[in-house]
């Protein structure tokens, strides 16, 4: 799960929906790559930042939290 990314929509109000739709995504695809159920690109990262974080570094939103289980 990309928490620093779940963390920022958060903070700021975001929906997965609402991200989609800026990104031009489908919100189920977005989803599964914010979980990590669906691989998440370096492009797609790059996206994300540009087109919703701008401010925040790219090596903070990739981070990636694998928890057991």
């Amino acid at each position: 799960m990309y928490c620093n990314i779940k963390l920022e929509m958060y903070k700021r109000g975001m929906t997965v929906e609402g991200m989609a739709q800026t990104l031009n995504v489908h919100r189920n695809t977005l989803a599964r790559k914010l979980s990590g159920k669906s691989k998440m690109t370096l492009d797609d990262l790059v996206a994300i930042k540009a087109k919703c974080f701008a401010e925040i570094p790219l090596d903070v939103l990739a981070v990636r939290y694998v928890g057991s289980g």
